[in-house]
Protein backbone atom coordinates (compact mmCIF):
# COMPACT_ATOMS: atom_id res chain seq x y z
CA UNK A 1 0.00 0.00 0.00
CA UNK A 2 3.06 2.37 0.26
CA UNK A 3 4.05 2.21 -2.84
CA UNK A 4 0.73 1.95 -4.91
CA UNK A 5 0.88 5.76 -5.62
CA UNK A 6 4.02 5.96 -7.30
CA UNK A 7 2.92 3.76 -10.53
CA UNK A 8 -0.71 4.85 -10.57
CA UNK A 9 -1.71 8.18 -11.82
CA UNK A 10 -5.73 8.16 -11.40
CA UNK A 11 -6.81 6.46 -8.29
CA UNK A 12 -10.33 6.22 -6.88
CA UNK A 13 -11.00 4.68 -3.66
CA UNK A 14 -13.68 3.99 -1.32
CA UNK A 15 -12.63 3.54 2.55
CA UNK A 16 -15.57 1.51 4.42
CA UNK A 17 -14.37 2.24 7.65
CA UNK A 18 -12.05 5.36 9.38
CA UNK A 19 -8.77 6.45 7.74
CA UNK A 20 -5.95 8.21 9.68
CA UNK A 21 -2.95 9.65 8.82
CA UNK A 22 0.98 9.63 9.98
CA UNK A 23 3.02 12.01 9.88
CA UNK A 24 0.60 14.15 8.39
CA UNK A 25 2.49 17.90 8.27
CA UNK A 26 0.38 20.92 9.55
CA UNK A 27 -1.58 23.39 6.75
CA UNK A 28 -4.32 25.92 6.17
CA UNK A 29 -7.68 24.20 4.57
CA UNK A 30 -8.42 25.84 1.47
CA UNK A 31 -11.42 27.87 1.70
CA UNK A 32 -14.52 26.05 0.97
CA UNK A 33 -13.30 22.81 2.37
CA UNK A 34 -14.87 20.50 4.87
CA UNK A 35 -12.24 17.45 5.58
CA UNK A 36 -9.79 17.88 8.30
CA UNK A 37 -8.61 15.94 11.06
CA UNK A 38 -9.42 15.48 14.85
CA UNK A 39 -7.03 15.33 17.67
CA UNK A 40 -6.51 11.42 17.08
CA UNK A 41 -5.75 12.78 13.36
CA UNK A 42 -8.47 10.85 11.81
CA UNK A 43 -10.22 12.43 8.97
CA UNK A 44 -13.81 14.15 9.77
CA UNK A 45 -16.26 16.02 7.81
CA UNK A 46 -17.04 19.28 9.50
CA UNK A 47 -20.12 20.30 10.91
CA UNK A 48 -22.38 22.36 8.26
CA UNK A 49 -24.28 25.15 9.69
CA UNK A 50 -28.33 24.56 10.58
CA UNK A 51 -30.04 27.37 9.41
CA UNK A 52 -32.96 29.43 11.61
CA UNK A 53 -35.21 32.15 11.27
CA UNK A 54 -34.69 35.59 11.82
CA UNK A 55 -34.45 37.01 14.40
CA UNK A 56 -37.03 39.66 16.38
CA UNK A 57 -37.91 41.69 19.83
CA UNK A 58 -41.01 42.13 20.94
CA UNK A 59 -42.22 44.33 24.15
CA UNK A 60 -42.14 48.28 24.20
CA UNK A 61 -39.44 48.94 26.73
CA UNK A 62 -35.97 50.21 24.57
CA UNK A 63 -33.23 48.78 26.71
CA UNK A 64 -32.49 45.97 23.58
CA UNK A 65 -32.99 47.41 20.22
CA UNK A 66 -32.34 45.33 17.10
CA UNK A 67 -31.22 46.42 14.01
CA UNK A 68 -31.05 43.80 11.15
CA UNK A 69 -29.99 40.72 13.01
CA UNK A 70 -28.05 42.85 14.97
CA UNK A 71 -28.78 43.44 19.01
CA UNK A 72 -27.83 46.37 20.74
CA UNK A 73 -27.76 47.39 24.49
CA UNK A 74 -28.89 50.28 25.57
CA UNK A 75 -29.25 52.15 29.06
CA UNK A 76 -32.08 51.40 31.45
CA UNK A 77 -34.57 53.91 32.17
CA UNK A 78 -35.58 53.32 35.29
CA UNK A 79 -38.56 55.37 35.12
CA UNK A 80 -39.63 53.39 31.81
CA UNK A 81 -38.27 50.45 32.22
CA UNK A 82 -38.00 49.09 35.56
CA UNK A 83 -41.17 48.17 38.15
CA UNK A 84 -41.60 46.88 41.26
CA UNK A 85 -39.21 48.30 44.12
CA UNK A 86 -35.56 47.78 44.89
CA UNK A 87 -35.49 45.48 47.92
CA UNK A 88 -33.38 46.55 50.85
CA UNK A 89 -30.83 43.74 49.99
CA UNK A 90 -30.03 44.82 47.01
CA UNK A 91 -29.38 48.51 48.64
CA UNK A 92 -33.10 49.94 48.11
CA UNK A 93 -35.94 50.89 50.64
CA UNK A 94 -38.75 48.40 48.73
CA UNK A 95 -41.07 51.51 48.52
CA UNK A 96 -42.15 54.56 46.43
CA UNK A 97 -42.85 57.24 49.51
CA UNK A 98 -41.08 58.23 52.75
CA UNK A 99 -43.41 56.43 55.02
CA UNK A 100 -42.94 52.83 53.08
CA UNK A 101 -38.99 53.77 53.21
CA UNK A 102 -38.98 54.58 56.85
CA UNK A 103 -40.82 51.35 57.37
CA UNK A 104 -38.50 48.89 54.99
CA UNK A 105 -35.39 50.74 56.62
CA UNK A 106 -36.62 50.64 59.96
CA UNK A 107 -35.66 54.16 60.75
CA UNK A 108 -38.89 56.75 62.49
CA UNK A 109 -41.64 54.42 61.46
CA UNK A 110 -43.98 56.67 62.83
CA UNK A 111 -42.14 59.86 61.01
CA UNK A 112 -42.37 61.91 64.59
CA UNK A 113 -38.60 62.72 64.51
CA UNK A 114 -38.91 65.97 62.05
CA UNK A 115 -42.89 66.39 62.43
CA UNK A 116 -42.88 69.32 65.21
CA UNK A 117 -40.77 72.35 64.56
CA UNK A 118 -37.74 72.75 66.97
CA UNK A 119 -38.37 75.91 69.34
CA UNK A 120 -36.03 77.26 71.87
CA UNK A 121 -36.23 77.97 75.47
CA UNK A 122 -34.83 79.99 77.79
CA UNK A 123 -34.03 84.07 77.70
CA UNK A 124 -29.72 83.78 76.58
CA UNK A 125 -29.76 85.26 73.23
CA UNK A 126 -26.49 83.31 72.42
CA UNK A 127 -28.47 81.04 70.32
CA UNK A 128 -31.13 82.01 67.83
CA UNK A 129 -33.49 80.42 65.60
CA UNK A 130 -35.52 82.35 62.76
CA UNK A 131 -38.06 79.50 61.20
CA UNK A 132 -35.80 76.22 61.51
CA UNK A 133 -32.49 77.81 61.22
CA UNK A 134 -30.21 78.20 64.25
CA UNK A 135 -27.95 80.89 64.36
CA UNK A 136 -24.61 80.64 66.97
CA UNK A 137 -24.25 84.12 68.30
CA UNK A 138 -21.69 85.52 70.52
CA UNK A 139 -21.93 84.78 74.45
CA UNK A 140 -22.14 88.14 76.29
CA UNK A 141 -20.04 87.31 79.20
CA UNK A 142 -22.60 89.84 81.18
CA UNK A 143 -25.79 88.51 80.34
CA UNK A 144 -25.01 84.76 79.34
CA UNK A 145 -22.65 83.49 82.17
CA UNK A 146 -23.21 82.74 85.57
CA UNK A 147 -20.62 81.87 88.35
CA UNK A 148 -16.90 82.99 88.68
CA UNK A 149 -14.46 81.21 86.04
CA UNK A 150 -11.39 79.41 88.14
CA UNK A 151 -8.45 80.44 88.31
CA UNK A 152 -6.53 77.76 86.43
CA UNK A 153 -8.91 77.70 83.63
CA UNK A 154 -7.71 81.86 82.70
CA UNK A 155 -4.67 82.82 80.76
CA UNK A 156 -3.70 85.80 82.99
CA UNK A 157 -3.12 85.34 86.77
CA UNK A 158 -2.72 87.59 89.67
CA UNK A 159 -0.37 86.50 91.51
CA UNK A 160 0.13 89.37 93.98
CA UNK A 161 -1.09 92.49 94.91
CA UNK A 162 1.36 95.61 96.23
CA UNK A 163 0.20 98.54 97.62
CA UNK A 164 0.50 101.69 96.19
CA UNK A 165 0.04 105.70 97.02
CA UNK A 166 -4.03 105.81 98.81
CA UNK A 167 -3.77 101.61 98.94
CA UNK A 168 -3.17 99.70 101.44
CA UNK A 169 -3.11 95.32 101.33
CA UNK A 170 -3.23 93.33 104.21
CA UNK A 171 -1.67 90.10 102.35
CA UNK A 172 0.12 90.12 98.74
CA UNK A 173 -1.16 86.49 97.90
CA UNK A 174 -4.27 84.57 98.72
CA UNK A 175 -7.21 86.64 99.81
CA UNK A 176 -6.35 90.33 99.38
CA UNK A 177 -7.90 92.75 101.44
CA UNK A 178 -7.56 95.79 99.57
CA UNK A 179 -8.29 99.47 101.81
CA UNK A 180 -8.08 103.04 100.64
CA UNK A 181 -6.48 105.73 103.15
CA UNK A 182 -8.14 108.69 104.04
CA UNK A 183 -6.84 111.70 101.48
CA UNK A 184 -5.23 114.74 103.28
CA UNK A 185 -2.42 117.69 102.40
CA UNK A 186 0.18 115.18 102.40
CA UNK A 187 -1.53 111.51 101.38
CA UNK A 188 -3.39 110.66 98.42
CA UNK A 189 -7.07 108.96 98.69
CA UNK A 190 -10.02 108.80 99.21
CA UNK A 191 -12.34 112.30 100.21
CA UNK A 192 -15.58 112.93 100.86
CA UNK A 193 -17.13 115.44 98.83
CA UNK A 194 -18.37 119.24 100.97
CA UNK A 195 -22.57 119.78 101.16
CA UNK A 196 -23.03 123.46 100.32
CA UNK A 197 -23.24 124.12 104.22
CA UNK A 198 -19.80 122.93 104.66
CA UNK A 199 -18.47 125.01 101.88
CA UNK A 200 -20.30 128.27 102.98
CA UNK A 201 -18.92 127.61 106.60
CA UNK A 202 -15.25 126.94 105.06
CA UNK A 203 -14.00 125.32 107.92
CA UNK A 204 -13.65 121.67 106.99
CA UNK A 205 -10.32 120.53 106.19
CA UNK A 206 -10.71 116.44 105.38
CA UNK A 207 -13.48 117.36 102.49
CA UNK A 208 -13.69 118.34 98.66
CA UNK A 209 -15.59 121.52 97.16
CA UNK A 210 -17.53 120.80 94.19
CA UNK A 211 -17.85 123.11 91.76
CA UNK A 212 -21.85 123.63 92.40
CA UNK A 213 -21.11 123.60 96.10
CA UNK A 214 -18.18 126.54 95.19
CA UNK A 215 -21.02 128.37 93.28
CA UNK A 216 -23.97 128.17 95.55
CA UNK A 217 -22.20 128.17 98.79
CA UNK A 218 -20.32 131.58 98.34
CA UNK A 219 -23.37 133.10 96.63
CA UNK A 220 -25.00 132.75 100.04
CA UNK A 221 -21.99 133.32 102.32
CA UNK A 222 -21.99 136.96 104.19
CA UNK A 223 -17.93 136.80 103.25
CA UNK A 224 -18.88 137.83 99.32
CA UNK A 225 -20.48 140.73 98.35
CA UNK A 226 -21.87 140.56 94.99
CA UNK A 227 -22.20 144.08 93.12
CA UNK A 228 -23.12 142.98 89.76
CA UNK A 229 -22.08 140.60 86.53
CA UNK A 230 -19.42 141.33 83.61
CA UNK A 231 -21.94 140.40 80.32
CA UNK A 232 -20.59 140.42 76.71
CA UNK A 233 -17.40 142.45 77.83
CA UNK A 234 -19.36 145.16 79.08
CA UNK A 235 -18.93 146.30 83.31
CA UNK A 236 -22.13 146.43 84.74
CA UNK A 237 -21.04 148.12 88.44
CA UNK A 238 -20.03 151.14 89.45
CA UNK A 239 -16.95 152.71 87.91
CA UNK A 240 -13.24 151.32 88.79
CA UNK A 241 -11.32 153.82 90.18
CA UNK A 242 -8.03 154.37 88.21
CA UNK A 243 -5.76 153.44 91.01
CA UNK A 244 -7.00 149.88 90.62
CA UNK A 245 -6.16 149.79 87.27
CA UNK A 246 -2.74 148.70 85.46
CA UNK A 247 -1.01 149.48 83.07
CA UNK A 248 -3.26 153.44 82.84
CA UNK A 249 -1.31 156.58 82.58
CA UNK A 250 -2.26 160.09 81.34
CA UNK A 251 -5.61 160.80 81.01
CA UNK A 252 -6.80 157.56 79.13
CA UNK A 253 -10.57 157.33 79.51
CA UNK A 254 -10.89 154.25 76.66
CA UNK A 255 -13.31 156.44 74.30
CA UNK A 256 -10.11 158.63 72.42
CA UNK A 257 -10.86 159.68 68.79
CA UNK A 258 -9.01 157.93 65.97
CA UNK A 259 -5.77 159.81 65.17
CA UNK A 260 -6.02 162.04 61.93
CA UNK A 261 -3.25 165.00 60.80
CA UNK A 262 -4.99 167.76 63.23
CA UNK A 263 -6.25 165.06 65.58
CA UNK A 264 -4.58 163.15 68.67
CA UNK A 265 -5.84 160.19 69.01
CA UNK A 266 -4.85 156.28 68.33
CA UNK A 267 -3.79 155.10 65.64
CA UNK A 268 -3.83 151.67 64.29
CA UNK A 269 0.29 150.44 63.02
CA UNK A 270 0.17 149.56 59.09
CA UNK A 271 0.92 146.00 57.74
CA UNK A 272 4.45 145.38 55.70
CA UNK A 273 2.22 145.12 52.50
CA UNK A 274 0.28 148.67 53.30
CA UNK A 275 3.51 149.98 53.95
CA UNK A 276 5.04 148.91 50.30
CA UNK A 277 1.56 149.81 48.53
CA UNK A 278 1.93 153.33 49.88
CA UNK A 279 -1.94 154.45 50.00
CA UNK A 280 -2.99 154.22 53.27
CA UNK A 281 -3.49 157.66 55.00
CA UNK A 282 -4.86 156.31 58.50
CA UNK A 283 -2.68 153.71 59.68
CA UNK A 284 1.24 154.52 60.54
CA UNK A 285 3.94 152.56 59.70
CA UNK A 286 6.50 150.62 61.89
CA UNK A 287 10.22 150.41 61.12
CA UNK A 288 9.98 146.84 59.43
CA UNK A 289 7.44 148.50 57.16
CA UNK A 290 9.74 151.79 56.76
CA UNK A 291 12.92 149.61 55.62
CA UNK A 292 10.19 146.73 53.35
CA UNK A 293 8.80 150.18 51.57
CA UNK A 294 12.18 151.52 51.00
CA UNK A 295 13.94 148.55 49.94
CA UNK A 296 11.58 148.04 47.16
CA UNK A 297 12.14 151.85 45.72
CA UNK A 298 13.21 151.64 42.29
CA UNK A 299 14.68 154.40 40.01
CA UNK A 300 13.96 153.49 36.05
CA UNK A 301 16.08 153.95 33.27
CA UNK A 302 14.60 153.81 29.90
CA UNK A 303 17.44 152.66 26.99
CA UNK A 304 16.19 154.05 23.53
CA UNK A 305 16.66 152.55 20.02
CA UNK A 306 15.79 154.55 16.58
CA UNK A 307 15.51 152.21 14.07
CA UNK A 308 15.25 153.14 9.99
CA UNK A 309 15.77 149.80 8.76
CA UNK A 310 14.48 147.64 5.11
CA UNK A 311 16.05 144.08 5.85
CA UNK A 312 13.89 141.59 6.69
CA UNK A 313 14.26 138.83 4.47
CA UNK A 314 12.19 136.36 6.77
CA UNK A 315 10.47 136.28 10.13
CA UNK A 316 13.74 135.91 11.46
CA UNK A 317 14.97 138.42 14.36
CA UNK A 318 17.09 141.06 13.18
CA UNK A 319 20.18 142.72 15.40
CA UNK A 320 21.39 146.03 14.78
CA UNK A 321 23.81 146.35 12.01
CA UNK A 322 27.61 145.32 12.80
CA UNK A 323 29.13 148.64 12.13
CA UNK A 324 27.03 150.15 14.13
CA UNK A 325 26.67 151.20 17.82
CA UNK A 326 24.23 151.56 20.90
CA UNK A 327 20.92 153.31 19.43
CA UNK A 328 21.61 152.21 15.88
CA UNK A 329 19.36 152.83 13.33
CA UNK A 330 19.81 149.86 10.95
CA UNK A 331 18.70 146.50 11.91
CA UNK A 332 20.49 144.18 9.50
CA UNK A 333 21.97 141.66 11.21
CA UNK A 334 19.86 138.10 10.21
CA UNK A 335 20.29 135.96 13.78
CA UNK A 336 18.38 132.70 12.01
CA UNK A 337 16.35 132.49 15.16
CA UNK A 338 12.94 132.37 14.32
CA UNK A 339 10.02 135.06 15.80
CA UNK A 340 9.31 133.59 18.93
CA UNK A 341 5.90 135.14 20.66
CA UNK A 342 5.81 133.11 23.92
CA UNK A 343 8.51 134.66 25.79
CA UNK A 344 6.28 137.35 28.17
CA UNK A 345 7.83 136.77 31.81
CA UNK A 346 11.42 136.63 30.84
CA UNK A 347 12.29 133.36 32.49
CA UNK A 348 12.42 130.85 29.79
CA UNK A 349 16.13 129.63 28.39
CA UNK A 350 15.02 129.57 24.62
CA UNK A 351 15.16 130.68 21.98
CA UNK A 352 19.04 131.91 22.07
CA UNK A 353 21.59 133.10 19.57
CA UNK A 354 25.31 132.62 19.42
CA UNK A 355 26.48 136.29 18.69
CA UNK A 356 29.69 136.59 16.78
CA UNK A 357 32.35 138.84 18.76
CA UNK A 358 31.81 141.96 16.63
CA UNK A 359 28.10 142.64 17.28
CA UNK A 360 28.77 142.56 20.98
CA UNK A 361 29.16 146.32 21.36
CA UNK A 362 25.60 146.97 19.92
CA UNK A 363 23.72 146.50 23.15
CA UNK A 364 23.72 148.26 26.30
CA UNK A 365 26.78 147.07 29.03
CA UNK A 366 24.78 146.46 32.89
CA UNK A 367 27.07 148.36 34.74
CA UNK A 368 25.35 146.98 37.90
CA UNK A 369 22.31 144.38 39.25
CA UNK A 370 18.83 145.68 37.90
CA UNK A 371 15.80 144.53 36.40
CA UNK A 372 14.75 143.99 32.51
CA UNK A 373 10.83 145.82 33.27
CA UNK A 374 9.45 145.53 29.68
CA UNK A 375 9.82 146.92 26.04
CA UNK A 376 7.46 150.33 24.71
CA UNK A 377 7.67 152.47 21.38
CA UNK A 378 6.02 153.47 18.09
CA UNK A 379 6.64 152.85 14.54
CA UNK A 380 5.18 153.27 11.08
CA UNK A 381 5.54 151.15 7.81
CA UNK A 382 6.89 153.49 4.70
CA UNK A 383 5.06 151.91 1.94
CA UNK A 384 1.48 151.12 2.43
CA UNK A 385 2.33 147.85 4.53
CA UNK A 386 -0.29 146.76 6.88
CA UNK A 387 1.47 143.95 8.88
CA UNK A 388 2.72 145.56 11.54
CA UNK A 389 6.47 144.73 13.32
CA UNK A 390 7.72 143.40 16.48
CA UNK A 391 10.06 144.16 19.10
CA UNK A 392 12.20 141.54 21.80
CA UNK A 393 14.95 141.27 24.29
CA UNK A 394 17.86 138.99 24.14
CA UNK A 395 20.19 139.24 27.36
CA UNK A 396 23.94 137.74 27.53
CA UNK A 397 27.07 137.99 28.74
CA UNK A 398 30.06 139.02 26.47
CA UNK A 399 33.68 137.02 26.48
CA UNK A 400 35.23 139.89 26.29
CA UNK A 401 38.96 139.48 24.74
CA UNK A 402 38.05 136.30 23.04
CA UNK A 403 37.17 135.12 19.90
CA UNK A 404 34.33 133.24 21.60
CA UNK A 405 30.61 133.52 20.49
CA UNK A 406 28.65 133.74 23.95
CA UNK A 407 24.89 132.63 24.10
CA UNK A 408 22.38 135.22 24.12
CA UNK A 409 18.87 134.30 24.96
CA UNK A 410 15.42 135.98 24.30
CA UNK A 411 14.31 137.42 27.40
CA UNK A 412 10.95 139.55 26.25
CA UNK A 413 8.79 140.04 23.16
CA UNK A 414 6.46 142.85 22.27
CA UNK A 415 3.94 142.41 19.41
CA UNK A 416 3.45 145.41 17.41
CA UNK A 417 -0.51 146.42 17.00
CA UNK A 418 -1.68 148.59 14.63
CA UNK A 419 -3.13 151.74 15.72
CA UNK A 420 -3.93 153.70 12.75
CA UNK A 421 -2.96 156.47 10.06
CA UNK A 422 -2.80 156.22 6.41
CA UNK A 423 -2.67 153.01 4.17
CA UNK A 424 0.78 153.78 2.80
CA UNK A 425 2.10 154.79 6.55
CA UNK A 426 0.38 152.88 8.95
CA UNK A 427 1.63 153.76 12.76
CA UNK A 428 1.47 151.22 15.74
CA UNK A 429 2.66 150.35 19.33
CA UNK A 430 4.33 147.95 20.82
CA UNK A 431 4.34 147.72 24.50
CA UNK A 432 5.08 144.93 27.07
CA UNK A 433 5.74 144.80 30.75
CA UNK A 434 6.93 141.43 32.49
CA UNK A 435 5.01 140.11 34.52
CA UNK A 436 7.72 139.34 36.63
CA UNK A 437 11.16 141.41 36.25
CA UNK A 438 14.04 139.43 34.80
CA UNK A 439 17.27 140.01 37.08
CA UNK A 440 20.40 141.57 35.68
CA UNK A 441 24.11 141.29 36.26
CA UNK A 442 26.65 143.56 36.43
CA UNK A 443 28.68 142.17 33.13
CA UNK A 444 25.50 141.53 31.02
CA UNK A 445 24.58 142.97 27.78
CA UNK A 446 21.25 143.87 26.95
CA UNK A 447 20.80 143.80 22.43
CA UNK A 448 17.55 144.40 21.12
CA UNK A 449 15.76 142.48 18.28
CA UNK A 450 13.10 143.67 15.55
CA UNK A 451 11.25 141.26 13.22
CA UNK A 452 9.02 141.48 10.60
CA UNK A 453 5.53 138.89 11.53
CA UNK A 454 4.83 138.28 7.88
CA UNK A 455 8.15 137.44 6.60
CA UNK A 456 9.89 138.75 3.69
CA UNK A 457 9.20 142.64 3.17
CA UNK A 458 11.65 145.63 1.86
CA UNK A 459 9.27 148.54 3.57
CA UNK A 460 10.78 150.90 6.06
CA UNK A 461 10.39 150.06 9.45
CA UNK A 462 10.90 153.56 10.98
CA UNK A 463 10.20 154.99 14.43
CA UNK A 464 12.18 154.07 18.08
CA UNK A 465 11.44 152.06 21.38
CA UNK A 466 12.72 152.12 24.74
CA UNK A 467 13.60 148.89 26.81
CA UNK A 468 13.09 149.56 30.20
CA UNK A 469 15.18 148.97 33.46
CA UNK A 470 14.42 149.34 36.48
CA UNK A 471 17.65 150.06 39.57
CA UNK A 472 17.08 149.44 42.94
CA UNK A 473 17.34 152.62 44.98
CA UNK A 474 20.04 151.86 48.20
Amino acid sequence: MKFIGQYIQDLIARFRSDVYLEDVSTGTIASGGNLGLDSNNKIVKANEPTSHDAVTLAGTPDYITISGQEITRNAIALADDVSGFLPVANGGTAANNVAGARASLGVDVAGTDNSTNVTLAGTPDYITISGQEITRNQIDLTEDVTGVLPVGNTAAKVTSVIAGDGIDVDSTTGDVTVTAETASATNPGVVELATTAETTTGTDTTRAVTPDGLKDGYQGSTNVTTLGSITTGVWRGSAIDQAYLSGQSGTNTGDEPDADATTKGIVELATTAEADTGTDTARAITAAGLKSHVDKRYSYQYLTWEVNTASFTSTNYEWPASNGGFGSEEFTTNTSVARNTSIVDGHTDTPTYSAAKNLQHMGWYVPHACQLVGVSGAFRNNGGLTTPRDVAVFVGTPDIGSTATPTYTQRAFAAGDVDGGQANSRTYTTNVTLATPFDLVAGNVVMPAVCDAAGNSSVFMQGNFSIIIRTLII
